[in-house]
């Protein structure tokens, strides 16, 4: 029974899987995490009231709140988990998982998981709170079927944006982990501004931004 229970955990799947809640509890209790989940609900919190307030166009309303949830408590979350990989604590980890009889780039790949399942506990509960807010609403004895479209959108809108930050992360953390969250900041801003300029030039804000207005188009559908 025991080789059995042991030959299990030498599984790679199993071995992933392990990887990746251990490498998703530690970024849980990071403070900048556990910020951006705070603000994440407090985004919700605020413009769900506001709907229900009619302050203004629900629809409207609902792509501010999911710009500024992606960016602010998303942003937050890949913050913390960019780390120098040369620091005490990150060596300390890869030596653990060695031990186990994992490699580097297994380690690198659950990381990488592990923040696309936290964005997506950190973004998705609100936004859908959000969507089901906005389609209720957004028309008067539209009924329970208005909220079909929103969350319709306000999925692509996560499964892309989750996509987008944690390939973004990545990047960074190859190009210059000595300097890891700089170099995230530089790949979101620099061509950011550059698209100010030259619209032409993609940025990563202007694809989520995209995604937001074709989101309200089927909204309004």
């Amino acid at each position: 029974m025991a080789h059995a229970a042991s030959a299990e955990l030498e599984r790679p799947g199993r071995r992933l899987a392990e990887l990746v809640a251990l490498c998703e509890r530690r970024l849980k209790d990071r403070f900048l995490s556990r910020s951006g989940r705070l603000y994440g609900w407090g985004i919700a919190v605020s413009y769900t009231l506001m709907m229900w307030l009619g302050f203004g166009d629900s629809s409207a309303m609902l792509r501010r709140a999911l710009g500024t949830l992606a960016w602010l408590a998303g942003g937050m979350v890949v913050l913390s988990a960019l780390q120098n990989p040369s620091a005490p604590a990150e060596r300390g980890l890869l030596a653990l998982v060695r031990k186990r009889g994992a490699s580097e780039s297994e380690l690198a790949n659950a990381q990488q998981l592990a923040l696309g399942l936290r964005l997506l506990r950190v973004i998705g509960w609100p936004a859908l709170v959000l969507a089901v807010a906005a389609g209720l609403t957004a028309r008067e004895g539209a009924g329970p079927l208005a909220v079909l479209p929103n969350l319709l959108g306000v999925v692509v809108f996560g499964v892309v944006t989750i996509a987008v930050l944690t390939l973004s992360a990545r990047a960074a953390l190859i190009l210059a982990p000595a300097r890891v969250r700089v170099t995230f900041l530089a790949l979101v801003l620099l061509p950011h501004l550059a698209h100010a300029i030259w619209p032409s030039v993609p940025s990563i804000p202007a694809v989520l931004g995209a995604v937001l207005t074709e989101m309200s188009h089927w909204s309004g559908a």
